[in-house]
């Protein structure tokens, strides 16, 4: 666990970085925010899944929020935005992909555990959590214009 944390951070740390500050903290915020509402229900209300031990674990709430947010940068950062759309979605594939093999690994490892979820929801879902996350950048974005428009 220690040692993924790590490799991401210092991905996000050596790669260019194509984001702004504000893009950086909003979505990192908003990536932490959906994820943890996420899991609170789908793990602490309906027990499909869950971190380490079931229940709510401060160790997994770690590992959650710097998992999340170096995924999210990492992501984001990396997006070919203004490439073909087959360009974008083969990038999006191979991020649920990843996400997958990370899944499958953190199952193998006890990190993470299921009770009643299944790998194939989670494949049916990661596309679209990056959407979702590439939709609020480009939210984000559009309101830093308009502020930016305002203040001109």
């Amino acid at each position: 666990m220690a040692v993924t944390v790590i490799v991401f951070s210092v991905s996000f740390l050596l790669m260019p970085k194509r984001l702004s500050g504000l893009e950086m903290y909003t979505t990192s915020l908003f990536a932490v925010f959906f994820g943890l509402s996420t899991d609170l229900f789908l793990d602490v209300k309906y027990h499909l899944y869950g971190y380490f031990d079931v229940g709510v674990d401060g160790l997994a709430y770690v590992f959650i929020v710097f998992i999340y947010v170096t995924v999210n940068l990492l992501f984001l950062n990396g997006y070919p935005m203004h490439r073909p759309i087959w360009v974008q979605a083969a990038y999006i594939g191979g991020w649920s992909l990843f996400s997958l093999l990370y899944e499958m690994a953190a199952l193998r490892t006890e990190i993470f555990y299921y009770h009643g979820w299944k790998l194939s929801y989670s494949a049916a879902l990661y596309p679209l959590l990056f959407l979702i996350l590439l939709w609020h950048l480009l939210f984000v974005r559009r309101l830093a214009a308009k502020a930016k428009r305002r203040c001109e």
